[in-house]
């Protein structure tokens, strides 16, 4: 690390020390701060995903033209592992997630962004988690979908495995739209994505004027970034770039049915670069926020009850 980059980081680990003291101090449901991410490999970080047998790491990865890597970071942001994906092409990967499939730890690797509404067809990539002791990386499959009614920006999903679906959550749309797609369709198809349902309460978080805003905070602020499903599969956390919102179902309603019930719970996010990338620790006791650019802290919040 250069000697320049190791001031930058001394202050922005200060700076977060701060707001973390500030936010607990206010409210037990604001994060504390977890680690830093300094290593430039990860500075378009895009997606968080817990690694199942080691509580201490997560799974991250970039968005486009940043290579195809999957890392295993430790919780306090420094890179452990890195394996290349050399099967896969990387157009604009924004999302992952870990899941259970027949008695398999798996991941759902979304290659599914389109910030220039040109995609028709896009992949997500389905492969055995990789074991602690090899870097391999084993495809098990390749989901081919498109939405059904037009070419959306999307970098928010999540797998769950008993109802059998990948959902997605595109970007762009206000208020935003949540779809699914089989996790497992016909070998040889296109899946069309089913809209389920548009996600209401997604507002913009309204700070003190002191406080500076990046660009994306001020202009992107309620398009979702990332998303993941607690273990009991009843909470859905939907990240944009300056808030968490916290969807809740009871135990036998659909997302549909919730999202007509009740309102999201909002948890704002102190000020980060580029929130990107939300992640439910392996037990679900935890959430873990990441963002873009380098220096940038990870942040741990307590998950919902």
């Amino acid at each position: 690390m250069s000697r320049k980059l190791q001031i930058t980081s001394r202050i922005f680990i200060a700076t977060c020390a701060l707001i973390a003291c500030v936010c607990a101090t206010a409210s037990s449901t604001l994060p504390a701060l977890q680690g830093l991410i300094t290593d430039e490999r990860l500075t378009e970080l895009s997606g968080l995903t817990s690694v199942s047998y080691n509580r201490k790491q997560l799974w991250a990865i970039n968005d486009g033209g940043h290579g195809n890597k999957l890392y295993a970071i430790s919780t306090k942001g420094g890179i452990e592992r890195e394996l290349a994906m050399p099967e896969f092409s990387n157009f604009d990967i924004e999302d992952l997630s870990a899941f259970r499939y027949r008695k398999q730890q798996m991941l759902a690797i979304g290659d599914i962004g389109d910030n220039g509404g040109v995609r028709d067809v896009r992949p997500i990539y389905i492969i055995d988690e990789p074991s602690a002791n090899s870097d391999a990386i084993n495809l098990r499959w390749t989901v081919m979908f498109r939405f059904p009614d037009k070419r959306h920006d999307c970098e928010s999903l999540f797998v769950d495995t008993k109802e059998g679906y990948i959902y997605l959550v595109n970007k762009r749309t206000e208020p935003p739209v949540l779809y699914r797609i089989p996790l497992k369709p016909k070998t040889g198809t296109v899946a069309t994505a089913e809209l389920i349902g548009v996600m209401p309460g997604v507002k913009a978080v309204q700070y003190d004027a002191a406080v500076k805003l990046s660009d994306n905070q001020s202009k992107y602020a309620t398009q979702p970034t990332s998303a993941a499903l607690s273990c009991d599969r009843r909470t859905l956390s939907l990240l944009t770039y300056t808030a968490i919102y916290h969807y809740r179902r009871s135990k036998d309603q659909s997302w549909k049915e919730a999202f007509a019930d009740t309102l999201p719970i909002q948890i704002p996010l102190p000020p980060l670069p580029q929130a990107e990338a939300i992640s439910y620790s392996a037990d679900c006791r935890h959430l873990y926020v990441g963002s873009e650019r380098t220096p940038s802290p990870l942040w741990r919040f307590k998950a919902p009850k």
